[in-house]
């Protein structure tokens, strides 16, 4: 699908939950150049699986609070740079057979 306007091709933006308002969302097409389209564009209709997007969107941000958290302790001087590698091995399965745990 080509935008009206400009004819670049419309990028599918999939289903979600809105960063600003948390509230979800179908999914809709949208010109990269942000080209305001005349006349309608079809919506996506599609039965999101709203339990899935919030569990990945925790899990994102748990993710990223607890890189947070070490790069805090790290400057800090709270925990050494080995002491994340071998947490970061562990919790990432990197080398499971690692004798080094991190609790």
């Amino acid at each position: 699908m080509q935008c009206q306007k400009c004819k670049s091709e419309l990028k599918l933006i999939p289903a979600g939950i809105s960063k600003k308002t948390g509230k979800p969302y179908n999914a809709f097409w949208s010109c990269p150049n942000r080209c305001k389209q005349d006349g309608e564009i079809k919506i996506v209709e599609e039965i999101p699986d709203w339990e899935k997007i919030r569990s990945e969107k925790a899990d994102s941000i748990a993710w990223m609070n607890a890189k947070n958290a070490a790069a805090l302790a790290f400057a800090n001087g709270k925990i050494t740079k080995e002491q994340i590698e071998v947490f970061a091995n562990w919790f990432y399965g990197l080398n499971p057979e690692s004798k080094n745990q991190p609790f």
